[in-house]
């Protein structure tokens, strides 16, 4: 069997996934980070995406952004929230995905273009996301 090792997800409202996988990857600045047991010690900046979660199951989370602490026993994923691929709406993510993309395409110049690119980044992870379920 293949080693594991300790994953907690920590939200505002407490613990809100406690596993033992034996692989995740998570999104980062510069792209994705795979992470398995006996990983270097590393804190690492999450942004808006998926989370693949692989356990006895492979499971697929969306997560807006937060920190990821790294050692070789545990990852501790501190984040706003985490969205398991059903609990993902589609609707609402496509009903996001057509406002941010008719923001960004307004010449009305009250935009916040940063605030409506991130929308539209949220938006299309979690269809990808909703793909999964």
């Amino acid at each position: 069997m293949a080693d594991v090792f300790a994953l907690t997800v920590v939200t505002p409202e407490g613990e809100a996934l406690v596993a033992n996988p034996r692989f995740i990857k998570l999104p980062t600045a510069t792209g994705e980070i795979g992470v398995l047991a006996n990983h270097s010690p590393v804190l690492v900046a999450l942004v808006s995406g998926e989370c693949v979660v692989d356990d006895a199951d492979v499971s697929t989370y969306f997560i807006p952004g937060g920190f990821a602490e790294i050692t070789p026993e545990a990852v501790i994923i501190t984040t706003n929230y985490i969205e398991s691929s059903q609990q993902t709406d589609e609707s609402r993510a496509k009903s996001a995905l057509d406002r941010a993309v008719s923001r960004l395409a307004s010449t009305n110049g009250t935009i916040n273009t940063e605030r409506a690119e991130n929308a539209k980044k949220r938006a299309l992870a979690r269809l990808e996301i909703a793909e999964h379920s």
